[in-house]
């Protein structure tokens, strides 16, 4: 037997290990008292492996810091623990940055491998980066004097991941206007950096 028609002939039968057609050339060998018969062939398939995989990631959650997330990839058979190599499959990924935008890896069987299977999905979680502040806002004059007119009770505070908003008091909404008051008394003023849509507030 042979795996090639102009090669040496063995007695051992040929083998094959990856899925594919394999055409096996066979003879009878001459012999002193025998004749030989020429060379004839026989195609053989190893079929593709069904399997229904199970993805395993190394990790399913992230926070945002602005770069692709991309989780390592383990890939069994059903059962759970027979792993199916890498070089049988390709990874991708999809929404894989920003929170909220549904992150995905897909597995999809490589067309000249050894497994057959319909690409399987994995969702994993990115979470929002807390909001930072850079510059911390400062009470403006040193004092204030009474001008009668409004004047800006702190200079201005800078953050990273959102907006910079001020509150003056203990109840009422943010902004991001410097706060501004005109009456001489004692204020105080609350400040955050209200985060967008990658970021929680500060």
């Amino acid at each position: 037997y042979a795996l090639s028609k102009d090669v040496e002939y063995s007695t051992d039968f040929p083998k094959g290990t990856n899925a594919g057609d394999y055409t096996v050339w066979y003879r009878i060998q001459e012999t002193n008292n025998y004749t030989g018969e020429a060379p004839a062939r026989v195609t053989v398939t190893i079929s593709k492996k069904p399997v229904a995989p199970v993805i395993a990631l190394d990790r399913d959650s992230f926070v945002y810091d602005g770069t692709a997330k991309e989780p390592i990839v383990t890939l069994t058979e059903a059962d759970g623990t027979t792993e199916i190599p890498a070089g049988e499959y390709t990874v991708t990924y999809s929404n894989n940055v920003n929170v909220g935008a549904n992150a995905t890896v897909t597995v999809t069987a490589k067309p000249d491998g050894n497994y057959e299977f319909t690409p399987v999905t994995e969702p994993f979680a990115i979470s929002k980066e807390q909001a930072k502040v850079t510059t911390a806002p400062e009470a403006a004059g040193d004092p204030l004097i009474f001008r009668n007119s409004d004047q800006n009770l702190v200079t201005p505070g800078a953050g990273t991941g959102g907006t910079m908003v001020y509150r003056v008091g203990d109840t009422g909404g943010f902004s991001p206007g410097i706060p501004r008051e005109t009456n001489a008394g004692v204020y105080k003023v609350y400040y955050k950096v209200q985060g967008d849509g990658n970021h929680s507030d500060s």
